[in-house]
Protein backbone atom coordinates (compact mmCIF):
# COMPACT_ATOMS: atom_id res chain seq x y z
CA UNK A 1 0.00 0.00 0.00
CA UNK A 2 1.31 3.43 -0.94
CA UNK A 3 2.23 5.68 1.97
CA UNK A 4 0.60 9.07 2.38
CA UNK A 5 3.60 10.79 3.98
CA UNK A 6 7.34 10.69 3.43
CA UNK A 7 9.19 8.64 6.04
CA UNK A 8 12.96 8.87 5.60
CA UNK A 9 15.03 5.82 6.39
CA UNK A 10 16.80 7.45 9.33
CA UNK A 11 13.50 8.24 11.04
CA UNK A 12 12.07 4.77 10.44
CA UNK A 13 15.29 3.23 11.73
CA UNK A 14 15.08 5.34 14.91
CA UNK A 15 11.45 4.29 15.45
CA UNK A 16 12.34 0.61 15.06
CA UNK A 17 15.27 1.03 17.42
CA UNK A 18 12.93 2.34 20.10
CA UNK A 19 10.58 -0.61 19.54
CA UNK A 20 13.45 -3.08 19.67
CA UNK A 21 14.23 -2.04 23.25
CA UNK A 22 11.15 -3.97 24.44
CA UNK A 23 9.64 -1.23 26.58
CA UNK A 24 5.97 -0.52 27.28
CA UNK A 25 4.05 1.98 25.15
CA UNK A 26 4.76 5.04 27.32
CA UNK A 27 8.48 4.39 27.56
CA UNK A 28 8.67 3.49 23.88
CA UNK A 29 7.04 6.83 23.00
CA UNK A 30 9.59 8.60 25.22
CA UNK A 31 12.49 6.78 23.53
CA UNK A 32 11.13 7.71 20.10
CA UNK A 33 11.13 11.37 21.11
CA UNK A 34 14.76 11.06 22.20
CA UNK A 35 15.82 9.29 19.01
CA UNK A 36 13.92 11.38 16.42
CA UNK A 37 14.18 14.68 18.28
CA UNK A 38 11.65 16.76 20.26
CA UNK A 39 10.15 18.35 17.13
CA UNK A 40 9.64 15.54 14.59
CA UNK A 41 7.51 15.94 11.47
CA UNK A 42 3.77 16.06 12.21
CA UNK A 43 3.05 12.54 10.94
CA UNK A 44 5.83 11.10 13.11
CA UNK A 45 4.47 12.99 16.11
CA UNK A 46 1.09 11.32 15.41
CA UNK A 47 2.71 7.90 15.84
CA UNK A 48 4.28 8.95 19.14
CA UNK A 49 0.93 10.30 20.35
CA UNK A 50 -0.79 7.01 19.51
CA UNK A 51 1.53 5.22 21.96
CA UNK A 52 0.80 7.79 24.67
CA UNK A 53 -2.89 6.90 25.02
CA UNK A 54 -3.87 4.98 28.12
CA UNK A 55 -5.86 1.79 27.57
CA UNK A 56 -8.91 2.08 29.79
CA UNK A 57 -12.59 1.22 30.10
CA UNK A 58 -15.12 4.05 30.01
CA UNK A 59 -18.33 2.33 28.89
CA UNK A 60 -20.50 5.39 29.53
CA UNK A 61 -18.89 7.39 26.71
CA UNK A 62 -20.61 7.44 23.33
CA UNK A 63 -17.48 7.44 21.19
CA UNK A 64 -16.06 3.93 20.70
CA UNK A 65 -12.42 5.04 20.56
CA UNK A 66 -12.72 7.22 23.67
CA UNK A 67 -14.27 4.31 25.57
CA UNK A 68 -11.10 2.25 25.10
CA UNK A 69 -8.33 4.87 24.97
CA UNK A 70 -7.93 7.92 27.21
CA UNK A 71 -5.46 10.79 26.69
CA UNK A 72 -2.28 10.80 28.77
CA UNK A 73 -3.69 13.79 30.67
CA UNK A 74 -6.80 15.95 30.61
CA UNK A 75 -6.76 19.35 32.31
CA UNK A 76 -9.26 22.19 32.07
CA UNK A 77 -10.89 20.96 28.89
CA UNK A 78 -7.53 20.34 27.18
CA UNK A 79 -5.85 17.00 26.66
CA UNK A 80 -2.75 15.37 25.27
CA UNK A 81 -2.99 13.60 22.97
CA UNK A 82 -6.29 14.75 21.54
CA UNK A 83 -9.27 12.51 22.26
CA UNK A 84 -8.94 9.35 20.18
CA UNK A 85 -12.44 9.90 18.88
CA UNK A 86 -11.50 13.36 17.63
CA UNK A 87 -8.29 12.45 15.80
CA UNK A 88 -8.25 14.20 12.42
CA UNK A 89 -8.10 12.58 9.00
CA UNK A 90 -4.41 13.51 8.72
CA UNK A 91 -3.74 11.74 12.04
CA UNK A 92 -5.56 8.61 10.87
CA UNK A 93 -3.54 8.60 7.64
CA UNK A 94 -0.31 8.91 9.64
CA UNK A 95 -1.38 5.95 11.83
CA UNK A 96 -2.11 3.89 8.71
CA UNK A 97 1.35 4.71 7.33
CA UNK A 98 3.06 3.76 10.58
CA UNK A 99 1.11 0.50 10.76
CA UNK A 100 2.41 -0.39 7.29
CA UNK A 101 6.00 0.46 8.26
CA UNK A 102 6.04 -1.22 11.68
CA UNK A 103 3.97 -4.33 10.95
CA UNK A 104 6.61 -6.59 12.54
CA UNK A 105 6.20 -4.96 16.00
CA UNK A 106 3.18 -6.20 18.04
CA UNK A 107 3.34 -3.19 20.40
CA UNK A 108 2.89 -0.76 17.52
CA UNK A 109 0.42 -2.91 15.59
CA UNK A 110 -1.86 -3.53 18.59
CA UNK A 111 -2.21 0.20 19.27
CA UNK A 112 -2.35 1.54 15.71
CA UNK A 113 -4.59 -1.15 14.26
CA UNK A 114 -6.96 -0.94 17.24
CA UNK A 115 -7.28 2.84 16.94
CA UNK A 116 -7.93 2.56 13.20
CA UNK A 117 -10.52 -0.16 13.83
CA UNK A 118 -12.30 1.87 16.50
CA UNK A 119 -12.43 4.80 14.09
CA UNK A 120 -13.61 2.44 11.31
CA UNK A 121 -10.87 3.81 9.05
CA UNK A 122 -10.58 2.55 5.49
CA UNK A 123 -12.86 0.46 3.28
CA UNK A 124 -11.72 -2.79 4.93
CA UNK A 125 -11.49 -1.64 8.52
CA UNK A 126 -12.28 -5.16 9.76
CA UNK A 127 -8.72 -6.07 8.73
CA UNK A 128 -7.46 -3.63 11.37
CA UNK A 129 -9.49 -5.49 14.01
CA UNK A 130 -7.93 -8.80 12.97
CA UNK A 131 -4.40 -7.35 13.04
CA UNK A 132 -4.97 -5.76 16.47
CA UNK A 133 -6.42 -9.03 17.81
CA UNK A 134 -3.35 -11.04 16.84
CA UNK A 135 -0.95 -8.37 18.10
CA UNK A 136 -2.67 -8.11 21.50
CA UNK A 137 -2.44 -11.87 21.97
CA UNK A 138 1.25 -11.77 21.05
CA UNK A 139 1.91 -9.15 23.75
CA UNK A 140 1.31 -11.66 26.57
CA UNK A 141 4.91 -12.80 26.14
CA UNK A 142 6.23 -9.26 25.71
CA UNK A 143 8.82 -8.70 28.48
CA UNK A 144 8.59 -4.91 28.74
CA UNK A 145 4.95 -4.77 29.86
CA UNK A 146 3.84 -5.41 33.44
CA UNK A 147 1.84 -8.60 33.94
CA UNK A 148 -1.35 -6.78 34.88
CA UNK A 149 -1.14 -4.69 31.70
CA UNK A 150 -0.49 -7.78 29.60
CA UNK A 151 -3.73 -9.28 30.93
CA UNK A 152 -5.47 -6.13 29.69
CA UNK A 153 -4.05 -6.93 26.25
CA UNK A 154 -5.67 -10.38 26.35
CA UNK A 155 -9.04 -9.04 27.45
CA UNK A 156 -8.89 -6.42 24.72
CA UNK A 157 -8.18 -9.20 22.20
CA UNK A 158 -11.35 -10.94 23.39
CA UNK A 159 -13.32 -7.71 23.13
CA UNK A 160 -12.21 -7.37 19.52
CA UNK A 161 -13.59 -10.79 18.62
CA UNK A 162 -17.00 -9.57 19.77
CA UNK A 163 -16.78 -6.12 18.22
CA UNK A 164 -15.66 -7.39 14.83
CA UNK A 165 -17.73 -10.58 14.78
CA UNK A 166 -14.69 -12.86 14.71
CA UNK A 167 -16.53 -15.97 15.94
CA UNK A 168 -13.79 -18.47 15.01
CA UNK A 169 -11.31 -16.53 17.16
CA UNK A 170 -13.55 -16.42 20.26
CA UNK A 171 -12.86 -20.00 21.38
CA UNK A 172 -9.11 -19.84 20.85
CA UNK A 173 -8.87 -16.48 22.65
CA UNK A 174 -10.96 -17.73 25.58
CA UNK A 175 -8.81 -20.85 25.78
CA UNK A 176 -5.67 -18.73 25.82
CA UNK A 177 -7.05 -16.56 28.64
CA UNK A 178 -7.96 -19.64 30.69
CA UNK A 179 -4.46 -21.02 30.14
CA UNK A 180 -2.93 -17.69 31.17
CA UNK A 181 -5.01 -17.46 34.34
CA UNK A 182 -4.04 -21.04 35.22
CA UNK A 183 -0.39 -20.15 34.67
CA UNK A 184 -0.63 -17.11 36.97
CA UNK A 185 -2.39 -19.09 39.72
CA UNK A 186 0.39 -21.69 39.61
CA UNK A 187 2.78 -19.06 40.94
CA UNK A 188 3.36 -19.35 44.74
CA UNK A 189 2.37 -15.69 45.03
CA UNK A 190 -0.09 -15.00 42.21
CA UNK A 191 -0.95 -11.41 41.36
CA UNK A 192 -4.63 -10.89 42.28
CA UNK A 193 -5.14 -7.96 39.91
CA UNK A 194 -4.12 -10.01 36.90
CA UNK A 195 -6.27 -13.01 37.80
CA UNK A 196 -9.34 -10.94 38.66
CA UNK A 197 -9.18 -9.05 35.37
CA UNK A 198 -9.09 -12.28 33.38
CA UNK A 199 -11.78 -14.07 35.39
CA UNK A 200 -14.08 -11.06 35.36
CA UNK A 201 -13.86 -10.85 31.58
CA UNK A 202 -14.46 -14.59 31.15
CA UNK A 203 -17.48 -14.46 33.45
CA UNK A 204 -18.97 -11.63 31.36
CA UNK A 205 -19.24 -13.91 28.31
CA UNK A 206 -22.62 -15.32 27.33
CA UNK A 207 -23.27 -18.67 29.01
CA UNK A 208 -22.84 -20.60 25.75
CA UNK A 209 -19.38 -19.07 25.19
CA UNK A 210 -17.95 -19.71 28.67
CA UNK A 211 -15.07 -22.13 28.98
CA UNK A 212 -15.94 -25.45 30.68
CA UNK A 213 -13.03 -25.02 33.10
CA UNK A 214 -14.06 -21.52 34.22
CA UNK A 215 -15.90 -22.64 37.38
CA UNK A 216 -12.93 -24.75 38.52
CA UNK A 217 -10.58 -21.86 37.75
CA UNK A 218 -12.64 -19.52 39.92
CA UNK A 219 -12.62 -22.11 42.73
CA UNK A 220 -8.82 -22.33 42.48
CA UNK A 221 -8.60 -18.54 42.70
CA UNK A 222 -10.78 -18.64 45.81
CA UNK A 223 -8.34 -21.06 47.43
CA UNK A 224 -5.31 -19.01 46.35
CA UNK A 225 -6.69 -15.78 47.82
CA UNK A 226 -8.66 -17.16 50.79
CA UNK A 227 -6.37 -15.41 53.30
CA UNK A 228 -7.40 -11.94 52.12
CA UNK A 229 -11.13 -11.30 52.66
CA UNK A 230 -11.21 -8.40 50.20
CA UNK A 231 -9.70 -10.37 47.30
CA UNK A 232 -11.66 -13.48 48.27
CA UNK A 233 -14.85 -11.43 48.19
CA UNK A 234 -14.00 -10.23 44.67
CA UNK A 235 -13.44 -13.82 43.53
CA UNK A 236 -16.67 -14.98 45.12
CA UNK A 237 -18.56 -12.17 43.40
CA UNK A 238 -17.47 -13.79 40.13
CA UNK A 239 -18.75 -17.13 41.41
CA UNK A 240 -22.01 -15.43 42.30
CA UNK A 241 -22.31 -14.19 38.73
CA UNK A 242 -21.65 -17.67 37.39
CA UNK A 243 -24.44 -19.01 39.61
CA UNK A 244 -26.97 -17.07 37.55
CA UNK A 245 -30.55 -17.55 38.74
CA UNK A 246 -29.80 -20.74 40.74
CA UNK A 247 -31.00 -19.63 44.18
CA UNK A 248 -29.37 -22.49 46.09
CA UNK A 249 -26.02 -21.97 44.40
CA UNK A 250 -26.17 -18.25 45.12
CA UNK A 251 -26.95 -18.89 48.78
CA UNK A 252 -24.02 -21.30 49.04
CA UNK A 253 -21.60 -18.78 47.54
CA UNK A 254 -22.98 -15.99 49.74
CA UNK A 255 -22.53 -18.17 52.83
CA UNK A 256 -18.84 -18.62 51.96
CA UNK A 257 -18.44 -14.85 51.58
CA UNK A 258 -20.14 -14.24 54.92
CA UNK A 259 -17.92 -16.81 56.64
CA UNK A 260 -14.80 -15.20 55.15
CA UNK A 261 -15.71 -11.76 56.50
CA UNK A 262 -16.64 -13.20 59.90
CA UNK A 263 -13.32 -15.01 60.06
CA UNK A 264 -11.48 -11.78 59.24
CA UNK A 265 -13.45 -9.94 61.94
CA UNK A 266 -12.42 -12.39 64.64
CA UNK A 267 -8.79 -11.29 64.62
CA UNK A 268 -9.30 -7.63 63.76
CA UNK A 269 -9.34 -4.46 65.84
CA UNK A 270 -12.89 -3.44 66.89
CA UNK A 271 -13.48 -0.78 64.23
CA UNK A 272 -12.06 -2.98 61.47
CA UNK A 273 -14.14 -5.88 62.78
CA UNK A 274 -17.27 -3.76 62.51
CA UNK A 275 -16.41 -2.95 58.90
CA UNK A 276 -15.83 -6.63 58.08
CA UNK A 277 -19.11 -7.67 59.70
CA UNK A 278 -20.99 -4.99 57.81
CA UNK A 279 -19.60 -6.40 54.57
CA UNK A 280 -20.86 -9.81 55.64
CA UNK A 281 -24.23 -8.36 56.59
CA UNK A 282 -24.63 -6.64 53.23
CA UNK A 283 -24.04 -9.95 51.44
CA UNK A 284 -26.38 -11.87 53.75
CA UNK A 285 -29.16 -9.37 53.14
CA UNK A 286 -28.58 -9.27 49.38
CA UNK A 287 -29.05 -13.01 48.96
CA UNK A 288 -31.60 -13.44 51.75
CA UNK A 289 -29.66 -15.42 54.35
CA UNK A 290 -32.04 -14.79 57.25
CA UNK A 291 -30.27 -16.70 59.99
CA UNK A 292 -26.90 -15.21 59.08
CA UNK A 293 -28.44 -11.73 58.95
CA UNK A 294 -29.88 -12.05 62.44
CA UNK A 295 -26.62 -13.46 63.82
CA UNK A 296 -24.59 -10.64 62.27
CA UNK A 297 -26.93 -7.96 63.56
CA UNK A 298 -26.59 -9.30 67.09
CA UNK A 299 -22.81 -9.61 66.73
CA UNK A 300 -22.53 -6.02 65.49
CA UNK A 301 -24.70 -4.81 68.34
CA UNK A 302 -22.63 -6.58 70.99
CA UNK A 303 -19.33 -5.54 69.42
CA UNK A 304 -20.41 -1.92 69.19
CA UNK A 305 -21.37 -1.86 72.84
CA UNK A 306 -17.91 -3.00 73.85
CA UNK A 307 -14.63 -1.17 73.92
CA UNK A 308 -13.95 0.16 70.42
CA UNK A 309 -10.56 1.49 71.39
CA UNK A 310 -11.62 5.04 70.58
CA UNK A 311 -10.14 8.16 72.10
CA UNK A 312 -12.50 10.98 72.90
CA UNK A 313 -11.38 14.50 72.12
CA UNK A 314 -13.14 17.83 72.15
CA UNK A 315 -12.49 21.42 71.29
CA UNK A 316 -13.90 24.66 72.60
CA UNK A 317 -14.23 28.25 71.52
CA UNK A 318 -13.98 31.09 74.00
CA UNK A 319 -16.57 33.82 73.39
CA UNK A 320 -15.89 37.07 75.27
CA UNK A 321 -18.48 37.61 77.99
CA UNK A 322 -19.34 41.08 76.71
CA UNK A 323 -20.22 39.77 73.26
CA UNK A 324 -22.25 36.85 74.59
CA UNK A 325 -24.14 39.10 77.02
CA UNK A 326 -24.88 41.65 74.29
CA UNK A 327 -26.27 38.90 72.08
CA UNK A 328 -28.56 37.60 74.84
CA UNK A 329 -29.76 41.09 75.80
CA UNK A 330 -30.75 41.84 72.21
CA UNK A 331 -33.53 39.27 72.53
CA UNK A 332 -34.74 40.96 75.75
CA UNK A 333 -34.90 44.58 74.57
CA UNK A 334 -38.09 46.41 75.55
CA UNK A 335 -40.63 45.34 78.10
CA UNK A 336 -43.02 43.24 76.02
CA UNK A 337 -42.72 39.44 76.35
CA UNK A 338 -44.44 39.03 72.97
CA UNK A 339 -41.57 40.94 71.38
CA UNK A 340 -39.06 38.76 73.19
CA UNK A 341 -40.71 35.55 71.98
CA UNK A 342 -41.05 36.93 68.45
CA UNK A 343 -37.34 37.68 68.33
CA UNK A 344 -36.61 34.21 69.66
CA UNK A 345 -38.80 32.54 67.03
CA UNK A 346 -37.39 34.64 64.20
CA UNK A 347 -33.79 33.60 64.94
CA UNK A 348 -32.50 30.61 62.95
CA UNK A 349 -29.05 29.12 63.64
CA UNK A 350 -28.90 27.62 60.13
CA UNK A 351 -27.67 30.18 57.58
CA UNK A 352 -29.90 31.05 54.65
CA UNK A 353 -27.04 31.39 52.15
CA UNK A 354 -26.36 27.75 51.22
CA UNK A 355 -23.59 28.70 48.79
CA UNK A 356 -21.76 30.49 51.59
CA UNK A 357 -22.13 27.42 53.80
CA UNK A 358 -20.72 25.18 51.06
CA UNK A 359 -17.78 27.55 50.55
CA UNK A 360 -17.08 27.67 54.29
CA UNK A 361 -17.21 23.86 54.56
CA UNK A 362 -14.90 23.34 51.59
CA UNK A 363 -12.42 25.78 53.10
CA UNK A 364 -12.52 23.84 56.38
CA UNK A 365 -11.97 20.57 54.53
CA UNK A 366 -8.90 22.04 52.82
CA UNK A 367 -7.48 23.10 56.19
CA UNK A 368 -7.73 19.55 57.56
CA UNK A 369 -7.51 17.29 54.49
CA UNK A 370 -6.32 14.16 56.26
CA UNK A 371 -9.32 14.17 58.61
CA UNK A 372 -11.73 14.34 55.69
CA UNK A 373 -9.87 11.78 53.57
CA UNK A 374 -10.39 9.06 56.17
CA UNK A 375 -13.41 6.76 56.26
CA UNK A 376 -15.54 7.60 59.31
CA UNK A 377 -17.95 5.36 61.19
CA UNK A 378 -20.70 7.43 62.81
CA UNK A 379 -21.91 6.04 66.13
CA UNK A 380 -25.05 6.86 68.08
CA UNK A 381 -25.15 7.54 71.83
CA UNK A 382 -25.29 3.78 72.47
CA UNK A 383 -22.07 3.25 70.51
CA UNK A 384 -23.84 1.50 67.64
CA UNK A 385 -22.71 2.30 64.08
CA UNK A 386 -25.34 4.18 62.08
CA UNK A 387 -23.41 5.20 58.96
CA UNK A 388 -20.05 4.72 57.25
CA UNK A 389 -18.85 7.95 55.66
CA UNK A 390 -16.62 7.38 52.63
CA UNK A 391 -16.32 8.94 49.21
CA UNK A 392 -16.02 12.64 48.40
CA UNK A 393 -19.76 13.28 48.09
CA UNK A 394 -20.57 11.55 51.39
CA UNK A 395 -17.77 13.36 53.20
CA UNK A 396 -18.88 16.77 51.92
CA UNK A 397 -22.55 16.14 52.76
CA UNK A 398 -21.58 15.01 56.27
CA UNK A 399 -19.29 18.03 56.72
CA UNK A 400 -22.20 20.34 55.85
CA UNK A 401 -24.44 18.48 58.29
CA UNK A 402 -21.76 18.70 61.01
CA UNK A 403 -21.47 22.44 60.35
CA UNK A 404 -25.21 22.91 60.91
CA UNK A 405 -25.17 20.64 63.96
CA UNK A 406 -22.31 22.58 65.54
CA UNK A 407 -24.14 25.88 65.07
CA UNK A 408 -27.34 24.41 66.53
CA UNK A 409 -25.40 23.11 69.52
CA UNK A 410 -23.86 26.53 70.20
CA UNK A 411 -27.21 28.23 69.73
CA UNK A 412 -28.73 25.82 72.24
CA UNK A 413 -26.54 27.28 75.00
CA UNK A 414 -27.70 30.79 74.18
CA UNK A 415 -31.33 29.71 73.82
CA UNK A 416 -31.20 28.15 77.29
CA UNK A 417 -29.95 31.44 78.81
CA UNK A 418 -32.45 33.56 76.88
CA UNK A 419 -35.41 31.36 77.85
CA UNK A 420 -34.26 31.29 81.48
CA UNK A 421 -34.50 35.08 81.59
CA UNK A 422 -37.72 35.23 79.59
CA UNK A 423 -39.57 32.68 81.73
CA UNK A 424 -38.19 34.14 84.99
CA UNK A 425 -39.72 37.53 84.18
CA UNK A 426 -43.15 37.96 85.78
CA UNK A 427 -44.43 39.64 82.62
CA UNK A 428 -44.07 36.33 80.73
CA UNK A 429 -47.35 35.02 82.08
CA UNK A 430 -49.15 31.92 80.80
CA UNK A 431 -51.61 34.30 79.14
CA UNK A 432 -48.77 36.12 77.31
CA UNK A 433 -47.33 32.81 76.07
CA UNK A 434 -50.78 31.65 74.95
CA UNK A 435 -51.25 34.93 73.06
CA UNK A 436 -47.90 34.45 71.32
CA UNK A 437 -48.83 30.92 70.24
CA UNK A 438 -52.34 31.87 69.05
CA UNK A 439 -53.23 32.44 65.41
CA UNK A 440 -50.65 30.12 63.90
CA UNK A 441 -50.27 26.37 63.50
CA UNK A 442 -50.96 25.57 67.15
CA UNK A 443 -54.65 25.18 67.96
CA UNK A 444 -56.00 25.83 71.45
CA UNK A 445 -55.30 22.31 72.74
CA UNK A 446 -51.72 22.29 71.43
CA UNK A 447 -51.10 25.80 72.77
CA UNK A 448 -52.32 24.79 76.21
CA UNK A 449 -49.78 21.96 76.34
CA UNK A 450 -46.96 24.23 75.14
CA UNK A 451 -47.80 26.81 77.82
CA UNK A 452 -47.29 24.03 80.37
CA UNK A 453 -43.98 23.19 78.71
CA UNK A 454 -42.78 26.78 79.24
CA UNK A 455 -43.80 26.43 82.87
CA UNK A 456 -41.85 23.21 83.24
CA UNK A 457 -38.79 24.95 81.82
CA UNK A 458 -39.10 27.85 84.28
CA UNK A 459 -39.24 25.30 87.12
CA UNK A 460 -36.17 23.44 85.88
CA UNK A 461 -38.11 20.34 84.80
CA UNK A 462 -36.32 19.86 81.50
CA UNK A 463 -37.38 16.30 80.75
CA UNK A 464 -41.02 17.28 81.22
CA UNK A 465 -40.42 20.30 78.97
CA UNK A 466 -39.06 18.14 76.19
CA UNK A 467 -41.68 15.39 76.40
CA UNK A 468 -44.49 17.94 76.59
CA UNK A 469 -43.21 19.86 73.56
CA UNK A 470 -42.12 17.27 71.00
CA UNK A 471 -45.47 15.52 70.30
CA UNK A 472 -47.15 18.90 69.84
CA UNK A 473 -44.54 20.04 67.33
CA UNK A 474 -45.17 16.93 65.24
CA UNK A 475 -48.95 17.31 65.52
CA UNK A 476 -48.74 20.92 64.30
CA UNK A 477 -46.49 20.01 61.38
CA UNK A 478 -48.74 17.12 60.37
CA UNK A 479 -51.82 19.37 60.49
CA UNK A 480 -50.08 22.05 58.40
CA UNK A 481 -49.04 19.44 55.83
CA UNK A 482 -52.63 18.24 55.53
CA UNK A 483 -53.83 21.82 55.02
CA UNK A 484 -51.31 22.19 52.22
CA UNK A 485 -52.60 19.06 50.52
CA UNK A 486 -49.47 17.01 51.24
CA UNK A 487 -49.50 13.27 51.89
CA UNK A 488 -49.31 12.50 55.59
CA UNK A 489 -50.71 8.97 55.61
CA UNK A 490 -49.88 5.76 53.74
CA UNK A 491 -52.98 3.83 52.76
CA UNK A 492 -53.11 0.05 53.42
CA UNK A 493 -53.29 -0.67 49.68
CA UNK A 494 -49.88 0.87 48.98
CA UNK A 495 -48.16 -0.06 52.22
CA UNK A 496 -45.63 -2.90 52.16
CA UNK A 497 -47.02 -4.27 55.40
CA UNK A 498 -50.63 -3.95 54.27
CA UNK A 499 -51.30 -1.61 57.21
CA UNK A 500 -52.08 2.09 56.95
CA UNK A 501 -49.67 4.36 58.79
CA UNK A 502 -48.67 8.00 59.25
CA UNK A 503 -45.44 9.04 57.57
CA UNK A 504 -42.51 9.97 59.81
CA UNK A 505 -41.51 13.41 60.99
CA UNK A 506 -38.45 13.52 58.73
CA UNK A 507 -40.62 12.83 55.70
CA UNK A 508 -43.12 15.47 56.83
CA UNK A 509 -40.38 18.08 57.00
CA UNK A 510 -39.03 17.01 53.63
CA UNK A 511 -42.48 17.51 52.13
CA UNK A 512 -42.63 21.10 53.42
CA UNK A 513 -39.74 22.14 51.17
CA UNK A 514 -40.83 25.18 49.20
CA UNK A 515 -43.67 25.98 51.61
CA UNK A 516 -41.61 27.26 54.54
CA UNK A 517 -38.34 29.22 54.87
CA UNK A 518 -35.70 26.72 53.74
CA UNK A 519 -33.17 27.54 56.47
CA UNK A 520 -35.84 26.93 59.13
CA UNK A 521 -36.94 23.68 57.48
CA UNK A 522 -33.32 22.45 57.50
CA UNK A 523 -32.95 23.59 61.12
CA UNK A 524 -36.03 21.68 62.28
CA UNK A 525 -34.95 18.61 60.32
CA UNK A 526 -31.48 18.65 61.91
CA UNK A 527 -32.92 19.37 65.34
CA UNK A 528 -35.78 16.89 65.38
CA UNK A 529 -35.34 14.08 62.88
CA UNK A 530 -31.87 13.77 61.28
CA UNK A 531 -30.16 10.61 62.65
CA UNK A 532 -26.69 12.11 62.10
CA UNK A 533 -27.51 15.44 63.75
CA UNK A 534 -29.26 16.51 66.99
CA UNK A 535 -32.28 14.23 66.35
CA UNK A 536 -34.14 15.33 69.50
CA UNK A 537 -37.51 13.82 68.68
CA UNK A 538 -36.29 10.33 67.81
CA UNK A 539 -33.77 10.15 70.64
CA UNK A 540 -36.30 11.27 73.24
CA UNK A 541 -39.38 9.36 72.15
CA UNK A 542 -37.52 6.13 71.34
CA UNK A 543 -35.99 5.97 74.81
CA UNK A 544 -32.45 6.75 73.64
CA UNK A 545 -31.73 9.78 75.86
CA UNK A 546 -30.32 8.96 79.25
CA UNK A 547 -30.43 12.58 80.38
CA UNK A 548 -32.32 15.66 79.14
CA UNK A 549 -30.26 18.81 79.44
CA UNK A 550 -31.40 22.38 79.78
CA UNK A 551 -30.10 22.97 76.26
CA UNK A 552 -32.22 20.11 74.87
CA UNK A 553 -35.34 21.57 76.46
CA UNK A 554 -34.52 25.08 75.26
CA UNK A 555 -34.03 23.92 71.68
CA UNK A 556 -37.41 22.17 71.73
CA UNK A 557 -39.12 25.37 72.93
CA UNK A 558 -37.23 27.38 70.31
CA UNK A 559 -38.60 25.03 67.65
CA UNK A 560 -42.09 25.75 69.00
CA UNK A 561 -41.42 29.50 68.82
CA UNK A 562 -40.21 29.13 65.23
CA UNK A 563 -43.32 27.20 64.15
CA UNK A 564 -45.60 29.59 66.07
CA UNK A 565 -44.63 32.39 63.68
CA UNK A 566 -45.69 30.43 60.59
CA UNK A 567 -49.07 31.44 59.26
CA UNK A 568 -51.02 29.29 56.83
CA UNK A 569 -54.18 28.82 54.85
CA UNK A 570 -55.14 25.84 52.72
CA UNK A 571 -52.97 25.44 49.63
CA UNK A 572 -50.69 28.40 50.45
CA UNK A 573 -47.13 28.67 51.68
CA UNK A 574 -46.38 28.91 55.38
CA UNK A 575 -44.86 32.35 55.86
CA UNK A 576 -42.94 33.82 58.77
CA UNK A 577 -44.81 36.42 60.74
CA UNK A 578 -42.20 39.02 61.59
CA UNK A 579 -44.22 40.10 64.57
Amino acid sequence: MALTYEWDEETVSALKQALDEGLDSYDTAARMIVLVGPEPPAHVACLVSALQYQQTSRPDLKDAAARVYAPMFEIGGHSHPESAGEATESTLLAWADALELLVAYPLAVSRLADLLWLRRFGPKHYLHARAAHQAFRALWTYPGIAEVDRTECLTRALDLTTEAGMKPQVIETVTEIVSTATQILADPQPAPGSVLRLLTRLAALPVNERHPELADLVDNAGVAFSADPFIFDAVMQIRLKLSGADAEARRAVAAEIVESWEQAARGAEPLAAIRHLEQALAMARTVGLREETQRLLLHLQELSRGDLGLREFSAGVDIPFELAEAFVRWFLEGDDPLLWLNKLGNYCPVEQDRDAVAEHVRAAMKEAPFYYLATHIKLNEQGLPIKIISGDDDRFAQAVLDHHTHRISIWGQFAAEILSRVTADARTSPEAIAEFLAGGLFDEALSEGLVRAFGHFAAGRYEETLLCTLPRLEAALRSASMNLGLVVYTEPGVSRSGLGSFIGLGELLSGLKGFVPEAERIYLTMLLAAPLSVNLRNRALHGLMQYVSKRDAALALHAAATIALWRSSAGEDLNQDDG
